[in-house]
């Protein structure tokens, strides 16, 4: 059963959302209903699902507009709902970093199957991530919690303080985490580049000026 996992159904046909709700609901999941975009973005930062099920054909603001937003304030796994044929609206959806997709009409235990698909692959990430001794690897990188140590293509470039967390810097864009009670705060510094003009960054405290001085060429 998935007592406690609640899905965000938005979806302009009140028929489709009933089916799904049925179908949910006796699976075990907590059900919030949508059926425009400004509420599925109110209900997104409300209810905090584990999973929204978007249909990216909506009044008003439409599924795209509420998918940005949402996907801006949470990285909570979203499936699109499309119109057969609707390639376009796919690839964008896929692009923005949507989880997976679903074309109508559908069957209704698919669509459960595909959520049950979804949340176990990002249970999975983030049990991996949450891991202490798991080697995270990134491109070239890699971080090794165990050993306190950053390697970039195989090379210790840097030794990180036990005391302290380590992070993973993903698309230039590196996110803070919590950890206890403690913020991490951003070291960051350049140690290399990959051929494909990817920057590497150093993110263990106290460990970037060996960062710097250890990073193997290119």
């Amino acid at each position: 059963m998935n007592n406690g996992t609640s899905i965000l159904l938005v979806d302009d046909e009140p028929q489709i959302v009933e089916v799904l709700e049925r179908y949910l609901t006796d699976e075990g999941f907590r059900v919030h209903k949508a059926y425009d975009g400004q509420t599925a973005v109110a209900l997104a930062s409300s209810e905090q699902p584990h999973l929204v099920l978007l249909d990216l054909k909506l009044p008003g603001m439409s599924g795209f507009e509420a998918f940005r937003e949402i996907r801006a304030a949470s990285s909570v796994p979203i499936i699109m709902l499309t119109s057969r044929g609707e390639e376009v609206d796919r690839i964008v959806g896929l692009e923005l970093g949507a989880d997976d997709y679903i074309t109508k009409p559908f069957s209704p235990r698919e669509v459960v199957a595909r959520i049950k698909a979804v949340l176990r692959r990002a249970h999975a990430s983030t049990a991996t991530l949450a891991s202490p001794n798991t080697i995270i690897r990134n491109g070239d990188i890699e971080i090794d919690p165990r050993d306190h140590e950053v390697r970039v293509r195989g090379t210790v470039v840097g030794f990180g303080d036990p005391d302290h967390s380590q992070r993973v810097v993903r698309g230039g864009s590196p996110q803070e985490e919590q950890h206890g009670d403690h913020q991490v705060q951003p070291h960051r510094r350049q140690v290399g580049r990959a051929p494909a003009n990817e920057k590497f960054t150093c993110q263990v405290p106290g460990a970037e000026q060996q960062c710097a001085e250890r990073a193997p060429q290119p």
